[in-house]
């Protein structure tokens, strides 16, 4: 058992702060991403984000990251994971949800924190296609990472998946592992700002899509999109009011139930990292379920007593992050390359 400790004193305010907003920038200029449409199952759509696309080298091992809620390719924290592991020989791509991105919905549903599903198939998607050869022999090896809604639903996963599961190991960085318990932390948080303010990025990702999505949803679930969405003052109404009724958990607490990655980790069978901080203003200290972890012997868990949401920067004035770091040295120990 290994515990972080953050010596730079960091926390989540310093994600805030204009200067890193702007070192941001910096960052992008260093990774340069293709872009794979993928078409799901269901006729959704995906977007796959290759970091500097190399196909000459086809040994390299793959990182594959899962953002936050409302993230994208082109978040600090993805950009920061990106540079420390390719100093390790990493060929990085970000798998994005379902209608973001930048991408329109293609198929009448939207992501959550349960939609594994989903990644599963990336993952299959990603093995077939870059890992194996035309015989069917493994030339790389695919390692995975997620952040916040990511990162529970890279639990939910690797969870679910057991012994088949084609990740060989795996990070889940500040997992909301119960979300009920995350739920009413983003409530009570900054005097109910949080959740206001997850609720209004968070509608504002689901409106453009409504028009598509509304007779569809009529017709399978009985409820007016346009309506409901228009009620949703926080993020709780929105798992209430739309999330969770059109996921088919038909109540919220079914959802913050069994979506949570907590109900999956005693099936993790590779071996896997969960990474919070103690003063994580958004999943909250009461949310890790130090037990369950420690009940698998696949399961490594790492607290900091600070760092915030994804912070952990360097300094009050830089852009980079130095959560990556821990990150890549745990996934480096089970690379066969290396070792």
């Amino acid at each position: 058992m290994r515990f972080f400790y953050d010596p730079n004193n960091t926390n989540l305010k310093k994600a805030i702060n204009n200067q890193q907003l702007m070192g941001q920038d910096k960052l992008k200029d260093v990774v340069i991403f293709k872009r794979e449409l993928f078409k799901l199952s269901d006729g959704g759509t995906v977007a796959i984000d290759w970091a500097n696309y190399n196909d000459k080298v086809i040994n390299r091992p793959i990182l594959a990251m899962i953002p936050g809620l409302s993230g994208n390719s082109n978040q600090n924290y993805n950009l920061s994971m990106i540079m420390e592991a390719e100093q390790y020989g990493y060929q990085c791509v970000v798998l994005n949800y379902r209608g973001a991105a930048g991408v329109d919905l293609t198929s009448p549903k939207l992501y959550c924190a349960a939609s594994q599903y989903d990644f599963r198939e990336i993952v299959d998607h990603i093995h077939f296609n870059y890992c194996t050869n035309e015989n069917g022999k493994q030339l790389r090896d695919i390692f995975m990472t997620g952040t916040s809604l990511g990162a529970n639903n890279l639990g939910n996963l690797i969870g679910e998946d057991g012994d088949k599961c084609k990740v060989k190991a795996a990070v889940c960085f500040q997992p909301p592992m119960w979300l009920y318990k995350s739920s009413a932390c983003i409530d009570k948080g900054l005097y109910g700002f949080y959740g206001k303010h997850f609720g209004k990025t968070q509608s504002a990702v689901v409106r453009p899509h409504v028009e598509y999505m509304r007779e569809h949803i009529i017709k399978s679930h009985g409820i007016d999109l346009r309506q409901k969405l228009d009620e949703v003052k926080t993020l709780r109404d929105l798992d209430d009011k739309i999330t969770c009724i059109i996921n088919d958990y038909q109540t919220i607490e079914n959802y913050h139930y069994y979506g949570s990655c907590a109900t999956r980790i005693k099936g993790i069978r590779i071996p896997t990292m969960f990474m919070f901080a103690e003063d994580d203003p958004i999943i909250g200290k009461e949310s890790i379920d130090y037990e369950q972890c420690f009940q698998n012997p696949n399961v490594m868990i790492g607290v900091t007593k600070r760092g915030g949401h994804t912070g952990y920067f360097e300094s009050a004035f830089s852009p980079e992050q130095w959560f990556p770091k821990p990150i890549i040295q745990f996934l480096n120990s089970f690379r066969d390359d290396l070792n």
